[in-house]
C-alpha cells in the first residue's frame, strides 16, 4: 500500500529538524565541559581537549583549540564569547583589531582558573598578545609560561577577573604604551621574573 505524500512530508521534516536537547529537553553538553558553567550564552563558542576543530563549537560538538575558536568568533558580524573546558591548551594567541579583523568585545572565558590552563609554545613566546582591542575580557583562566605571559599593547583595553599568571621567563604582565588600560577585578601573579609592567620589546 502507497503512503500518502501529504503523510510522509511532516516525517521528512521532522527527520531534517535539528535537536540540540537531550531527554530531559536540557541542552546537551559534551562530558568535557560538564559542570562547568550554568550561565554560558547559548551562542558562545566551547573548546575541550577532547573537542575537533572541524566542530561546530557548540556545547555538544566543541572546537579543540582557542585559536580555532578565535578565527570562528571572526567570522561572525560581531565577536563571541568563547568558553573554555578545563585542561591544558598549548597555543599562542595573537588578538587585535586591524586589517579587518576585529577583535573588539571577545571574551574568552575558562572552566576555572585551576582548571583551564593556556600555555606558551615557547619560553620566548607570549601566551596572550592583545594589540590595539576595545573590550577584551578574560576570565577563569591561568596564563603559563612565556616570555611575557600577557602582552597588552597599542592601545588595547582589556578586563582580567578571576585570571593566574605563572611560570613567566620574564614580565608576567606588560602593558606598553600609554593608553594601554588593563582593569584587574582578580589577577594573581607568581613565579615570574617580573611581575607586572613595562619591557621594552626589542
Amino acid at each position: 500500500m502507497r503512503t500518502p505524500l501529504g503523510a510522509l512530508i511532516p516525517l521528512l521534516l521532522l527527520g531534517c529538524t535539528k535537536d540540540d536537547t537531550d531527554d530531559t529537553g536540557e541542552v546537551a553538553v559534551h562530558p568535557c565541559l560538564e559542570g562547568c558553567w550554568a550561565d554560558a550564552p547559548s551562542d558562545a563558542l566551547y573548546v575541550c581537549e577532547e573537542g575537533d576543530d572541524a566542530a561546530v563549537g557548540s556545547a555538544e560538538a566543541p572546537l579543540l583549540t582557542i585559536a580555532a575558536a578565535v578565527e570562528a568568533s571572526r567570522e561572525e558580524d560581531a565577536p563571541r564569547s568563547i568558553r573554555i573546558g578545563g585542561g591544558t591548551y598549548v597555543e599562542t594567541l595573537s588578538l587585535y583589531t586591524a586589517a579587518g579583523t576585529v577583535d573588539d568585545g571577545l571574551s574568552l572565558t575558562g572552566c576555572a582558573a585551576e582548571e583551564a590552563v593556556i600555555q606558551a609554545e615557547d619560553d620566548d613566546a607570549p601566551v596572550i598578545k592583545v594589540s590595539a582591542v576595545d573590550g577584551l575580557s578574560l576570565a577563569d583562566l591561568t596564563l603559563k609560561g612565556g616570555r611575557r605571559a600577557l602582552w597588552i599593547w597599542q592601545g588595547a583595553q582589556v578586563t582580567v577577573d578571576g585570571v593566574i599568571v605563572e611560570d613567566s621567563t620574564r614580565v608576567g604582565v606588560v602593558i606598553d604604551g600609554s593608553t594601554t588600560l588593563l582593569t584587574a577585578d582578580g589577577l594573581e601573579v607568581h613565579d615570574v621574573w617580573g611581575h607586572l609592567g613595562y619591557e621594552p620589546a626589542y
